[in-house]
């Protein structure tokens, strides 16, 4: 199957130059022109290039023509399809688990010589199809540990790509990308972690790898939270599970300060739940407040 061009000033049957490009001349071939109800017969097609330059009984093709012997078969143009998907032509599960567009751009060149070969040159792709899949909520997590121990503030609404890049490379401590941290590190990066670089760094040899860190981590935490629930259970004085704001006066002052914004149901007790949580986001709040101070 071959496009169907005609130059207008050539007139059908006439002899043409085949010295500057590929002739071919069919023989021996019914033709279908798209236009008549019936093939006709008797006809040769002669073909230059990619254009059709003559249909007619007898053509001559020229010195160095290729002469095909079409056997009595039809010979069209090429079809038009009206109405095709080369982009989903599958099934809606193979859509579905192929989400590259590489991949889905390889199968749609594989579909379109599929429609050539059957002889198709012109294609209308009828847009693509599919079914959504998942929906997605982009949202940042983050460790406050890490922040804090960096001294930088929490990620924000309205971050960019760019901000979450620059902080995550402010955060980036291994600067070498050795995949441990040494002292030198810790402290251009890091100014609470080098302070404690002894005690994290619990087999000695100078490089914190991450599973110390986590290690770490894990031992500060467990041991903040032993010493809140020491404090607490001393400050608890008639032992009922919580403390009113006398009993946070006389043993937990700090706590007492900010009473009304730790008791968070108002009930006028603390639980040790309330209690953590109130002075992890007071924290946190302090923290930011020190980034956002001008440099002196």
């Amino acid at each position: 199957m071959f496009c169907c061009h005609h130059h207008e000033h050539e007139p059908f049957g006439s002899k043409v130059d085949a010295s500057h490009d590929q002739v071919t001349l069919f023989k021996n071939v019914k033709v279908f022109d798209g236009k008549s109800d019936a093939l006709a017969e008797d006809l040769e097609v002669l073909v230059e290039g990619n254009l059709i330059k003559a249909v007619g009984p007898k053509l001559e093709a020229g010195e160095g023509a290729r002469i095909i012997d079409g056997g009595g078969r039809t010979l069209t143009p090429g079809f038009m399809s009206m109405h095709e998907h080369i982009i989903s032509n599958e099934s809606f599960d193979d859509m579905l688990i192929r989400p590259y567009w590489d991949e889905i751009g390889a199968k749609m060149l594989i579909r379109a010589q599929d429609l050539f070969n059957m002889g198709f040159t012109t294609v209308r792709d009828g847009g693509a199809w599919c079914l959504p899949s998942m929906v997605i909520h982009q949202m940042v997590y983050f460790d406050k540990d890490v922040f804090d121990q960096a001294g930088e503030p929490y990620p924000e609404p309205g971050w960019t790509w760019d901000d979450l890049l620059e902080k995550a490379q402010a955060l980036t401590l291994d600067t070498d990308g050795d995949g441990t941290i040494s002292r030198a590190e810790a402290e251009a990066g890091a100014p609470r972690m080098a302070a404690r670089f002894a005690e994290i760094d619990a087999d000695s040899d100078g490089q914190v790898t991450k599973d110390e860190m986590h290690a770490a981590r894990a031992r500060f935490h467990e041991g903040m939270q032993a010493r809140g629930q020491e404090r607490f259970r001393s400050a608890d004085t008639n032992g009922d599970g919580s403390i009113d704001l006398a009993e946070a006066r006389q043993g937990m002052p700090r706590a007492a300060e900010h009473f009304g914004e730790l008791d968070a149901d108002s009930n006028g007790l603390l639980t040790h739940e309330e209690l953590g949580a109130g002075m992890h986001k007071h924290r946190g709040e302090r923290v930011r407040e020190g980034q956002q101070k001008p440099a002196q």
